[in-house]
């Protein structure tokens, strides 16, 4: 399998693990889901973007505890989705989740913005979990530049 960043066995970088079925056999709604809900109301849109967000500051400000980025961040993700027979498209999952994820860290005070100043660029692989695995999870790596 080709990846876009191997993780080292013996890595240093600050990492979140977000694990969960916080939508329905998914950890997170896709793109589509949070169009479809602004669709409805921004309201109905804007509420769901807070939900998921609320679960990012949580696991942040747990794993994270205290930690500020100093230098410009490169932020790698690895989904880790449900082999449950229906899968979703890639570009989605990463453009709900990353933007979500982002304002979190900016909130959460580890970036002082999501800008090219301070987010430099991005990577995102995708696997499958095997069918008697578990909940679904998200890792984040925040590889700090020197």
């Amino acid at each position: 399998m080709n990846l876009q960043f191997e993780i080292p066995d013996n890595c240093t970088m600050p990492k979140v693990v977000i694990s969960g079925n916080y939508y329905g056999t998914k950890t997170f709604p896709s793109l589509n889901n949070l169009l479809a809900e602004y669709s409805y109301s921004p309201a109905r849109g804007n509420s769901m973007k807070r939900k998921y967000m609320k679960i990012c500051n949580d696991e942040i400000r747990m794993q994270l505890k205290g930690y500020k980025a100093i230098h410009p961040i490169i932020l790698h993700y690895r989904y880790h989705e449900p082999r449950d027979g229906h899968y979703r498209d890639f570009p989605n999952i990463h453009g709900f989740f990353s933007k979500i994820f982002c304002d979190s860290l900016q909130l959460c005070g580890v970036i002082e913005n999501d800008d090219p100043r301070f987010l430099v660029n991005e990577t995102h692989d995708f696997f499958y979990l095997p069918f008697d695995y578990g909940e679904p999870f998200i890792e984040i790596y925040i590889e700090e530049l020197l």
